[in-house]
Order: structure tokens, then C-alpha cells, then sequence
């Protein structure tokens, strides 16, 4: 209910965008037929009924500046998932109202079960809930009672009624409208009321008008649609007298304008959806509309409706947002693809891979094999990535944001997958792991209804485009976990009781195996963790992590006696050569990270170049970070990585390092190769270098054993013994 309350709510500022731009077009409208003042409120009917619209650049929207058109099919001021941001923030395109209510609004708060935003907007959902009802039951009772009074109306002929109950005659009736007249009505005066009421069935406003009240029942929150509701029913009346006046001459506007007079009613706010009645509101200005009528020229009406059907596509599109690398949009998936092979299964093989294979994925990957979990709950999907050749691999930095977007994406389409998991073809390969529940919980809601169309799917794209943003690491989902965790029950003091209500997100995080590990472990590391509720919580997934059963300590206590997490320095190599050496060391530096462990490296050296007093060494180093708590070592990160160091060499031998360059990822890897293939003073290429370059990386056994060997012998120089390396794929290496 909430969602629906947040989209009925940024209709609701679109529309009052166009219905301040409707207002406006009518002062220019003044002298034209009250016909296309009347034709111009259609856009804000669309806008308050639908989401979604086409896009142009020349939509009226494009005057204000929103960052909120995500792929121009819909427009939200108000992001749905504000309840799940970390910092909320509207826009409606006016930067000074943007700074006042975005600064106005709370944040969230890391230990709270619930977003003060989105119990704001929980709370104002259930209100406008209320008032639908209220003023539902409101007009169901006024139209009752307007039906009651002409229950005993005698038929006069075809579709004309009369009766004594009534003052002023009027349109009732959906199906078959009827046209109910008082008694006493002067013969001279029935002609053109009645041909007053006839227009109004023959346009359907008897039909239009219901209806828009309805849709204002619905947006009844908004003071500026009930203005324009009043207008757009004056409008109407207006239009119809001229109807009239053009139909039986301009002779009958003192009897007319009199007649409106005599039979002239006030109606009451909440009545405004009641049936059509020829004396409506407004009387003075119909009037002073009715005597000043003249029939338009030809000119003027040609001239008139082609600025209204300009206005009305202005009014009706959505800005055209122009492409931006950084931001990717719904144009990038081909959502009638997606649609045509959603299925609520995922054994559904020849659609699960169609899906699948719809969607992009992060430059110079592609998809390998598919492997799909159905034979017990949990359900999954794991998708074997690979590179689209042998001369790179996967960037340590890669976006997950790309593969966050898909998974997202396959749980609105697949009904019953539960978890979704991509292996990454790195130098050692890992991968990454989402769950229904996660994104559940971050979206705010159960996307699966974002798959039933293609219009509920692209707005769920343009949502992700908001998210797209953030940082949807693991660790950002451990957080996320934490904070569910540590929100219920309040009344406990018991760490187990929070862990047992919320045991789902716990198992969550143990799913996510070393890497939770090393990312709880890290908090104790920079003194992130307390004896408070969070860090007992911490302590209790590192000990079933590590397989540690002791109990009775607090977490510091704890941490404190992990005697094993020995801080070690970097490697140090060992070689004869002196350039060889230094090869080490500066490569050792370049990719030094204390914060994130203890550096080794295995380069390998494919060319040494020496011009005058300049030496360029080109290497391919294999660098790991790792982390030691009690006799397991844990891999942190790390990549192979070709590169050029250029020294120059003093008169004494020795060597000041001049610059490091390294190749780039994805496309540009073998391009990048060959151009640093050159020597530092000439700037001549040196012949079929790079090529050795390419050709040497296809194949890394050797430098995996000199990296081992070089770990190895870093432990013992360092006396440490009985140590076992657990690898990211999970296998377990004895070491020393």
C-alpha cells in the first residue's frame, strides 16, 4: 500500500505541473471557444491515471530539472524505495524546494528496525486511505438521495423526464442517461435547456465528469486537483452553452442567460461528482460568457486547434533524458524479450537461459555454462561467467553493480528462484551470491509483480537506475543484515533472542562463507566493534565461521585472544640478482596495502632494455594479499598484472626508480601493452615484445607456484608453522 500511495503521489505532482500550465493556457484562451479550454484537461486526467508516458524533447516536464526521469517512461519526485535509502532526498525540479524538504527529512538511523520515512509515508498511506473511503461513502449517499427524488418522474417522451421534486433540470444515469426537467418550465425555455443537456450526453460529459471526480477522490490529498476540477467542470459548461448559442442562434441569449439565472444552484464541494444539472455554479461568469459570445472565424479555429494539439504533447510527454555512459537505462534490455520468457519456474531451462542471456553484462564478459538448482529448496541459478578471450581477466574492480541489476531483474521474472549466484573468472576465481530476501528487503517489496508486463518491468529498470549508485557489496549486505538483526526484540538483552527472530538474515550472512568472515574480523581489526549488542552479534557468525565453540568471553575479550592474528609485514624477496631485487621490491610497494594484509608477489620478468642511462624492465606480477587469524590464512585480493617499470641507473649502479606503468583492463589490455612497449628516450617500439607479452600471460602455473613458494617461504622467515591457506574456492592448502 505504501508503494501505490508513493506512485499516486508523484502522478500527483506531475499532474499539478501541467494542471498550473492548463491555467495559464486558459488566460491566453480567453476569447477562443471554451471547447479547447475545456479539451486541454485531458492531460491531467492521464496524468493522475497513468505512471508512465511517451517521451519527446519537447515535453513541458523538460523546464524543470529533475534528476528523476529514469529511461522517460515514468517519473518519480519520490522514490519508492525512499524508506531504504540512507539518505533521503526529493526532487521535483525546483532546487530551493528540493534543499527545504530533502533537509527536512530524517535519515536513517543504523539501529533502527523501521525508516522514519517510511513510517511517514505508512502512516500517510493509511490516511488517504481513509479519506478515499470517506468521501466514497460521501458521494454513493448524495447520489442515493438525488435518485430518490426522482423516483416518481413522469416520462414525457424518448429519454425527458418531469417531475416537482427537482429546481433545476439535469443529466442522471451511466448506461442510458436521462434528462430530468421541473414542472412549470416555460415552453419558450425547454428548447434550449434541452438542448443544453442533449450536448452533454452527445460529448459523454455525463460519462467524463463521474469519472473525473473519481480520480479526484483518488488524488483528494492534492488542493491544487480540486481547483482544477472546479475549472475543468466550468469549462465544460461553458462549452456547452456555446454549443448552443452556435446551434440555435445568438437571438436566445437574454431567455438563456435568464433561464440560468432563475434555475441557477450551489452545489457543495463534496457533490461535485452529482449529476450534470443545467443551472451549475458559476452563473456570472456563464452568463458574461454567453452575452460576449461571438461565432469564431475559420481562421481563428484552425489557428486555436493546432496550439492546443501542440500544448496537449507537451503536456503528455516525458522529457527525453539524453544517454550517459555512467547511467544506464531500460534501452539496454529488451523488455519484450524479457516478458515473453517469464516463468514461474526455475527448471523452465530454455527460458531461464533466455533470460539470462537478455541481459548485459559488464564489458568483455560472457556468458560460459548454466547451472540450475531445482531438486531442493532453495532454489537457484549459477551463472558461469567467462572472458571473451584468453588475453585478460576480470578486473579486480569489476561493478557488481551491473550483476546486482540482473539478479534483480531474473527474481521479477523467475517466481520461485531463491538465490543467484555468478562466478567470476579472476585469476582465482569467486563469486558473487544474491538472495531473494536481500533484495527484498532493500527494494522494500516483493518485485515479483514488476514482471507482469512490460510496463511494471521498466518501471522496476528505472528503479534499479536509483540504486545503480550504490555500493551493493557484501559487505554493504552484511551491514544490511546486521541492522535487521539487531532491530527486534527490544525487550531482550539476550544476543540469541535477536539472532533467533531474525535467523534467515544470520544464515545469510554464514552463506557468504570467508568473505563475511574476513569482513567481521576487520571490524574488530579497526576497532569498530564494542561489548554492545552489534558486537556480541559479530562475535557469534566469526565463531561459527572459524568453527569456535568457547564461550563465556566478550567480543574484545574474544578478539583479544585470537593470539594467531599475527600482523605480518610484506615479502621481502630473496634473490641473487640485484636487479632482479629491486624488481621485487618496487613491485612489492606498488601493490603494498597494509589495511588489507600482508603483500606477496611471484614477478615474472620478460624483458630487461637498457638506453644510455635509462633501464625499462617489463614484468607480469602475480601479487596476493592475505590475512592470518590462528592457523588459517586467508586470501584477500589480489590479480596478475603486466607492466613496464623504468629505473634510471646512477654512475654507482644504482637504481632510482622513474615511473611504473601498468595495463589496462578490458579492451584497451593489448593496446595498452603495446604502447608501453617502447624504449623510454627514442620512443621506439621494441619488435614482437608485446606479443611475448600476450602469448606468456595465456598461461600462469608458473607464477602460481612461484607465488606459493614465495608465501611459503615468507611464513617460515617469519616462524610461523602448522599454517593452512583456505583459498576463495574453499580448498584448503597446507603451507608450513
Amino acid at each position: 500500500m505504501t508503494s501505490l500511495f508513493t506512485a499516486i503521489f508523484n502522478m500527483s505532482i506531475t499532474a499539478s505541473y501541467i494542471a498550473v500550465a492548463v491555467i495559464a493556457a486558459r488566460l491566453f484562451f480567453k476569447k477562443a471557444p471554451k471547447i479547447f479550454s475545456y479539451v486541454l484537461w485531458l492531460p491531467v486526467l492521464v496524468r493522475l491515471i497513468f505512471p508512465f508516458s511517451f517521451s519527446s524533447i519537447f515535453s513541458f516536464l523538460s523546464l524543470f530539472k529533475t534528476n528523476t526521469t529514469i529511461n522517460t517512461s515514468m517519473i518519480e519526485y519520490v522514490p519508492r524505495n525512499i524508506g531504504f535509502m540512507e539518505n533521503s532526498a526529493i526532487d521535483i525540479g525546483i532546487d530551493r524546494i528540493n534543499n527545504a524538504i530533502s533537509t527536512s527529512l530524517p535519515d536513517a538511523a543504523p539501529a533502527a528496525g523501521l525508516h522514519p520515512i517510511q513510517l511517514m509515508f505508512t502512516i500517510a498511506s493509511f490516511i488517504w486511505i481513509i479519506g478515499i473511503a470517506v468521501l466514497l461513502l460521501y458521494s454513493i449517499i448524495s447520489y442515493v438521495r438525488v435518485m430518490k427524488n426522482v423516483t416518481t418522474a413522469v416520462l414525457v417522451r424518448d429519454n425527458i423526464f418531469e417531475t416537482n421534486k427537482i429546481t433545476t433540470p439535469f443529466v442522471c444515469g451511466f448506461i442510458k442517461p436521462k434528462i430530468y426537467i421541473p414542472t412549470g418550465i416555460s415552453k419558450h425555455e425547454v428548447s434550449f435547456i434541452l438542448a443544453h443537456e442533449k450536448t452533454h450526453i452527445k460529448r459523454l460529459d455525463y460519462l467524463i465528469k463521474p469519472f473525473s471526480f473519481l480520480v479526484l477522490i483518488i488524488h483528494w490529498f492534492n488542493p491544487l486537483m480540486w481547483l482544477s476540477f472546479t475549472l475543468m467542470s466550468k469549462d465544460m459548461e461553458m462549452s456547452c452553452d456555446e454549443s448552443v448559442l452556435k446551434e440555435m442562434g445568438n437571438e436566445i441569449k437574454g431567455n438563456y442567460s435568464n433561464s440560468l439565472l432563475s434555475l441557477s444552484v450551489k452545489r457543495s464541494g463534496l457533490l461535485m461528482g452529482s449529476p450534470l444539472a443545467f443551472g451549475e455554479s458559476n452563473i456570472k461568469s456563464r452568463i458574461k460568457n454567453i452575452l460576449s459570445y461571438r461565432k469564431p472565424t475559420f481562421g481563428v479555429i484552425i489557428l486555436t486547434i493546432i496550439i492546443t494539439a501542440v500544448l496537449m504533447v507537451t503536456f503528455l510527454a516525458n522529457p527525453k533524458e539524453p544517454y550517459t555512459a555512467e547511467r544506464p537505462s531500460s534501452v539496454e534490455y529488451t523488455i519484450e524479450n524479457l516478458i515473453a520468457n517469464k516463468t514461474p519456474y526455475v527448471g523452465d531451462n530454455s527460458k531461464v537461459v533466455a533470460l539470462i542471456d537478455a541481459l548485459p553484462l559488464p564489458e568483455g564478459i560472457i556468458r560460459d555454462t548454466v547451472r540450475l538448482h531445482t531438486s531442493n529448496q532453495p532454489y537457484g541459478i549459477t551463472i558461469n561467467l567467462k572472458t571473451k578471450d584468453d588475453s585478460y581477466t576480470v578486473p579486480n574492480n569489476i561493478n557488481t553493480n551491473d550483476f546486482y541489476r540482473n539478479s534483480v531483474i531474473l527474481f521479477s521474472l523467475i517466481d520461485n528462484v531463491d538465490t543467484i549466484e555468478y562466478m567470476i573468472p579472476a585469476v582465482e576465481p569467486y563469486s558473487l551470491v544474491y538472495t531473494r530476501e536481500y533484495v527484498v528487503d532493500l527494494m522494500g517489496e516483493d518485485i515479483r509483480s514488476y514482471g507482469e508486463n512490460e510496463h511494471t518491468l521498466k518501471s522496476l529498470i528505472d528503479q534499479l537506475d536509483t540504486i545503480h549508485t550504490m555500493d551493493v557489496t557484501k559487505d554493504n549486505q552484511i551491514e544490511h543484515y546486521l541492522e535487521i538483526i539487531m532491530s527486534s526484540p527490544k525487550t531482550s538483552s539476550n544476543p540469541r533472542d535477536y539472532i533467533k527472530a531474525h535467523q534467515r538474515e544470520y544464515d545469510n550472512i554464514l552463506k557468504m562463507g570467508d568473505e563475511a568472515l574476513i569482513y567481521l574480523l576487520s571490524q574488530f581489526e579497526s576497532d569498530n566493534i564494542s561489548n554492545d549488542l552489534r558486537g556480541h552479534i559479530i562475535m557469534s557468525l566469526s565463531k561459527d565461521l572459524l568453527g569456535i565453540t568457547d564461550e563465556g568471553l566478550l567480543p574484545t575479550q574474544w578478539y583479544s585472544q585470537l593470539s594467531a592474528n599475527v600482523k605480518l609485514p610484506d615479502y621481502i624477496g630473496n634473490v641473487s640478482d640485484s636487479l632482479e631485487q629491486l624488481v621485487y621490491n618496487t613491485t612489492v610497494q606498488q601493490y603494498s596495502l597494509p589495511n588489507s594484509g600482508f603483500t606477496v608477489v611471484a614477478p615474472t620478468i620478460l624483458g630487461v632494455y637498457q638506453e644510455e642511462d635509462k633501464v625499462k624492465v617489463f614484468v607480469t606480477v602475480y601479487y596476493n594479499r592475505y590475512k592470518l587469524y590462528g592457523k588459517t590464512l586467508y586470501e584477500m585480493g589480489g590479480g596478475i598484472i603486466p607492466g613496464a617499470i623504468t629505473y634510471s641507473k646512477n654512475i654507482d649502479g644504482s637504481y632510482i626508480l622513474d615511473e611504473y606503468l601498468e595495463a589496462m583492463d578490458g579492451s584497451y589490455f593489448g593496446k595498452s601493452i603495446k604502447e608501453y612497449c617502447v624504449m623510454p628516450i627514442s620512443n621506439e617500439e621494441i619488435s614482437g615484445l608485446s606479443d611475448k607479452i600476450l602469448d606468456d600471460y595465456k598461461n600462469h602455473a608458473g607464477r602460481s607456484e612461484l607465488l606459493i613458494k614465495n608465501l611459503i617461504e615468507h611464513l617460515r622467515a617469519n616462524n610461523q608453522k602448522d599454517i593452512e591457506l583456505k583459498k576463495k574456492t574453499g580448498q584448503v592448502v597446507p603451507l608450513t
